[in-house]
């Protein structure tokens, strides 16, 4: 018996079954091909790292001297010793003198570009890229005949620099982000070099906010309704230099600028520099003994309430403190006081001082912070010493030690004092921190809020600034997300970076 499969239905289903085939085969040759290429790009990748990152770390070396052109010379150099010979962004010469260049292209910043992040705008780094195309073998077939395969490399070497500018906003996008204010046309904020520190050496403004950029850079402030940099009428401002990514705007007119050609809008976005610091944790160090009532616990934080004439000692405060009087006296024994959960308030007037010594104040969550059936006090709250008759609080010292963290050398923290965590589950209002002396002002070290507001207004007089006159005092770098600074009379605010929190950095750190 035969049996014939030749039907015409037989050949119709072997027709579309070689249909399926021959379109399945396409589509899995496509994918091998993107495969192969795509291997060939991590390939390429992993070799332009081997160069870039050693390129970045030879450029480092001359970041001290500030010798841009020794700085292209080494990056180029290690790209050599690493199988390129890229053309030179700069100058579009081979960096390698004699030969032609390949397809490479290598580029140097200094400082680092905004795509270096937290990195971005810092002298005390260099960044380093190499671009390369890679040409398909088969991707091309698909529509990506060559692929762009780029990569890049920070460096650090900061011998312990606190940066060069005095107030700086890292929010990107928020009209008013800055704030300058002053009462009447004597009132304002003057920044301007300590005694032994360079004139030009820093005391700059940095605003990173774009808002107010559409009118295109004039360099003034009269850039109309918004501005990333709000500074109100009757004020006076004395700085070095303003930089701001956007622009200024007046409220209310009659600001007075010195100099008058401080600003410099379109600038280039500046990092956090403080973002990669590890800060303290609450299980550290004891725990905090409340002078009056019950002292919080990890697992029951407890409101220290205050008043009265009270000295607290260092240690974590689970539940924060809270002024429940007018007339209160606190004063703070040198070390680091973690307020873990609760923040700082206070309902009347308070005098704070350091007794002779230096502090840190760092606010963050409790443990419980989130956990079902955990007291508000468990998070992370506000630091606001507004109201205060006297606030007179020092940064840790750098030079001394900070128990549990430092040694004999120094403490790590040294330069900062008031601290609130960004990583917290607070709302940005519950990172803020408010500072007012309304009877007397002085403050000395790195105020950092990278995810909150801080204020600082000086009402009263006292002296001590090394400048004419009775005058508030805040010897003082800002770093957080917006801030407002200003007051009644002049607000003094020295930059000296001996005061401020150094951090250091050598070597690959990106």
């Amino acid at each position: 018996m035969k049996i014939h499969l030749s039907t015409r239905e037989d050949r119709r289903q072997g027709g579309q079954i070689l249909v399926v085939f021959a379109g399945s085969m396409v589509l899995f040759l496509a994918v091998v091909a993107l495969v192969v290429d795509l291997g060939f790009v991590f390939m390429l990748h992993r070799q332009e790292q081997n160069a870039a990152d050693p390129g970045a770390v030879a450029a480092a070396r001359y970041i001290p001297s500030g010798d841009s052109a020794a700085m292209w010379s080494a990056a180029c150099f290690m790209a050599s010793q690493n199988g390129f010979t890229p053309k030179r962004a700069d100058n579009n010469a081979s960096c390698v003198a004699g030969l032609p260049a390949d397809d490479s292209t290598l580029t140097v910043y200094w400082p680092p570009s905004a795509s270096a992040v937290e990195y971005a705008g810092d002298r005390g780094y260099v960044e380093v890229t190499i671009t390369r195309p890679h040409h398909s073998f088969f991707a091309g077939i698909v529509g990506l005949p060559t692929i762009t395969v780029a990569t890049q490399a920070v460096a650090a070497n900061d011998t312990g620099a606190a940066g060069s500018s005095s107030l700086v906003s890292l929010n990107p996008i928020d009209c008013s982000a800055a704030r300058i204010h002053g009462g009447g046309g004597t009132g304002g904020l003057y920044i301007y070099p300590a005694a032994g520190v360079p004139a030009g050496a820093g005391g700059y403004v940095q605003v990173n906010s774009i808002c107010g950029d559409a009118t295109g850079a004039n360099d003034s402030c009269l850039d109309g309704p918004q501005g990333g940099l709000t500074i109100a009428g009757g004020t006076t401002l004395t700085s070095n230099t303003i930089y701001i990514q956007g622009g200024c705007n007046e409220n209310g007119g009659s600001v007075t600028i010195n100099p008058p050609t401080a600003f410099d809008e379109r600038a280039a976005y500046v990092g956090d520099p403080l973002a990669l610091v590890r800060p303290p944790r609450p299980g550290d160090l004891a725990t905090g003994v409340c002078p009056v009532g019950t002292s919080g616990t990890p697992t029951v934080p407890n409101t220290c309430k205050l008043s009265g004439t009270r000295t607290l000692n260092p240690g974590t405060y689970y539940g924060g403190w809270k002024v429940t009087s007018s007339g209160t006296t606190l004063t703070l024994n040198p070390g680091i006081y973690i307020l873990a959960g609760g923040g700082f308030s206070q309902s009347g007037g308070t005098t704070v001082a350091a007794a002779s010594g230096r502090v840190l104040i760092y606010s963050t969550d409790a443990p419980t912070c989130g956990q079902a059936g955990a007291p508000p006090e468990a998070c992370q709250g506000i630091i606001d010493f507004t109201g205060s008759t006297t606030l007179n609080l020092r940064g840790l010292d750098k030079n001394s030690p900070c128990d549990p963290y430092g040694t004999a050398t120094g403490c790590p923290y040294g330069g900062l004092l008031f601290w609130q965590d960004a990583r917290a589950s607070g709302t940005t209002n519950d990172k803020s921190i408010d500072l007012e002396g309304s009877g007397s002002l002085w403050l000395e070290g790195t105020i950092y809020s990278a995810d909150g507001d801080v204020s600082i207004t000086g009402n009263g007089l006292t002296t001590g600034c090394a400048t004419s006159g009775s005058t508030n005092c805040a010897v003082v770098q800002i770093i957080s997300d917006t801030w407002d600074v200003g007051g009644a009379g002049i607000l003094n605010m020295p930059y000296d970076p001996s005061k401020f929190y150094n951090p250091m950095l050598k070597g690959l750190v990106r």
